[in-house]
């Protein structure tokens, strides 16, 4: 007895039909192919003949396309294989492919693998070109842009996981090939950059900036986005990005463990998207992470910071060195990740000059003629968490703000004062501030839980619990 014949259906890249792994040779090859694509890719569903007839043959009459729609019928039947079909079904109204023969057809395959996240790296990995691209009819533009956005889409969902597993090799390959395609695409850029220099490779990651920026200067005349910007500076000057937390610093006082593998966190990590929904409604406030030292609370905060960014929001980070280097360090260290976001989005001159008293690089782009005036104490102080919390909210206006402040424990007074400020500024804005710290060296009084509270008591919707806290590790107190 003769196994039915296998065949395989390739319309992405190289266009082909082979039987057994032998090439079919179409008489007409490049109407056939775009025949057996618009049945295939109409394969739910029986498509009538004039449909198809003037699909393929719109410069012709009727009576001369319903009659070159049948010699293609007749071609691509005499090509096929007969004891593997039929492969198309064709009646005198209608035709379609036979979604019962022994087929294997690639977009079919690569949008099955591309809809479950188990084997959306195998769809990838089936996807070897654009639909028939040689063909150039305006029926198939539509399938080709979407398969082709499925395709980005699941390449720009793998960039995250890999990031996230940690496997930075990996995400370079896969923003490497998303590029490739879309060589434009900025947050593929940044996603590019970031991940060389998760992998420890900063003078790569440097190189790709660099060779962005020239490719948009040289062809369409401007600059990189402030966010692509923004990551540039952050890797020139080694700080730690908001999606790489737990990274051991060692320049700012003792080492710190890293945190344990990234399991059973799912509880904190959804109360962290319920924080970060609110917050780009409009209502923002204030999220802490506490536990015992190792416990993961880093890594939380960064997998948080990852997918704030993959949703389309900006992550932002800043930590706390024992002892404090300088008063509101942390945030500083905010605002100087942002600096080019903070150049393009400024609108008040006078506040620029009041924030260049913590961030002298404003310095250079503001005008000099602008002077506040001189006031002490608190006033002082006043008007500069002002200028802060509005520069914050100035960043949030466009996108939605994820802002990391870590080791909250080792913060002094005025950066404690400063962080409580900020979240009554956030609580009617697009901002969230994730804050971690160990619990066993902040009490129950302590400023930032007294932050957490007021967030917490502000921030319940009817019907919802808000999360003032998620922590890995929590005490009971």
């Amino acid at each position: 007895m003769i196994a039915p014949a296998v065949l395989d259906v390739h319309l992405l890249g190289h266009a082909r039909v082979c039987v057994d792994g032998t090439p079919v040779k179409f008489a007409k090859r490049a109407i056939t192919m775009a025949m057996l694509a618009f049945l295939i890719l109409q394969r739910e569903r029986a498509v009538s003949r004039e449909t198809l007839a003037f699909t393929l043959f719109p410069e012709l009459s009727e009576a001369e396309a319903f009659k070159e729609l049948r010699r293609y019928l007749y071609l691509a039947h005499k090509a096929l294989p007969n004891n593997g079909g039929p492969w198309i079904q064709a009646d005198a109204e209608t035709v379609r492919w036979n979604p019962a023969a022994a087929a294997r057809i690639d977009i079919c395959e690569f949008e099955q693998l591309a809809a479950s996240p188990a084997t959306i790296a195998a769809a990838v990995d089936r996807y070897e070109g654009d639909l028939l691209p040689e063909i150039y009819d305006d029926w198939i533009l539509a399938e080709r842009e979407r398969l082709r956005a499925l395709y980005l889409t699941s390449l720009a969902t793998l960039i995250v996981r890999a990031r996230s597993d940690r496997a930075y090799g990996r995400a370079v390959g896969y923003a490497q090939r998303l590029l490739a395609h879309d060589p434009w695409r900025e947050d593929a850029v940044r996603q590019l950059i970031a991940a060389r220099y998760e992998l420890g490779d900063s003078a790569g990651a440097l190189a790709e900036y660099e060779r962005f920026a020239r490719s948009t200067r040289a062809e369409l005349g401007v600059e990189p986005m402030p966010e692509t910007r923004a990551l540039r500076d952050a890797v020139a000057r080694g700080m730690v990005l908001p999606t790489s937390l737990d990274r051991v610093r060692v320049e700012h006082g003792p080492q710190r463990p890293r945190g344990l593998p990234f399991a059973g966190r799912a509880r904190e990590f959804e109360r962290l998207r319920h924080a970060w929904e609110r917050a780009v409604r409009g209502k923002g406030g204030v999220v802490a992470i506490e536990g015992e030292p190792g416990i993961g609370k880093s890594r939380l905060a960064a997998e948080f910071a990852l997918t704030a960014e993959s949703e389309g929001g900006r992550a932002l980070a800043g930590t706390t060195s024992f002892p404090e280097l300088t008063p509101y360090q942390g945030i500083i260290e905010v605002l100087r990740a942002g600096l080019p976001l903070i150049e393009k989005s400024r609108t008040d001159g006078l506040r620029m000059q009041i924030l260049a008293q913590v961030l002298p690089e404003l310095h250079s782009a503001e005008p000099r003629h602008i002077r506040p005036p001189d006031v002490q104490g608190e006033r002082q102080q006043s008007r500069l968490f002002d200028a802060i919390g509005a520069t914050l909210v100035s960043l949030a206006r466009t996108r939605p703000l994820c802002v990391v402040i870590e080791d909250v424990h080792w913060a002094g007074r005025g950066t404690l004062e400063l962080l409580h400020a900020l979240a009554r500024r956030t609580a009617h804005a697009t901002i969230l501030l994730v804050l971690t710290f160990r619990d066993e060296e902040v009490g129950a009084e302590h400023p930032v839980r007294a932050a957490a509270r007021s967030h917490r008591r502000g921030a319940r919707d009817p019907g919802s619990a808000a999360p003032p806290h998620a922590g890995g590790h929590r005490r009971s107190r």
